[in-house]
């Protein structure tokens, strides 16, 4: 699974529904529905029920969002951090 993937995933629990999350990504919503499905079926697990006026979580769903919202964020910091190692901004010796 990719970052990208844990991305779209947000989008779509931030939205709410996959096509506002799809103009949010600038992705099309068939390809959005696609990814859902790829990480729903590589983890076992439904992440989200689709409702009449959108998508809500699911409890495994909440559980793997929290969890990618972490992920990123640290994988954010280290990008941080390895352009002011290489920055030389820390004195690491």
């Amino acid at each position: 699974m990719t970052s990208e993937m844990l991305r779209y995933m947000i989008a779509i629990a931030d939205a709410g529904s996959i096509s506002g999350a799809a103009a949010t990504a600038n992705i099309s919503q068939p390809a959005l529905s696609q990814c859902m499905a790829e990480v729903e079926k590589e983890l076992g697990q439904k992440l989200f029920v689709r409702l009449n006026r959108g998508v809500e979580l699911t409890d495994c769903g909440r559980i793997f969002i929290n969890n990618a919202r972490a992920m990123l964020f640290v994988e954010e910091q280290m990008a941080l951090d390895l352009a002011k190692l290489k920055a030389k901004e820390y004195n690491c010796e």
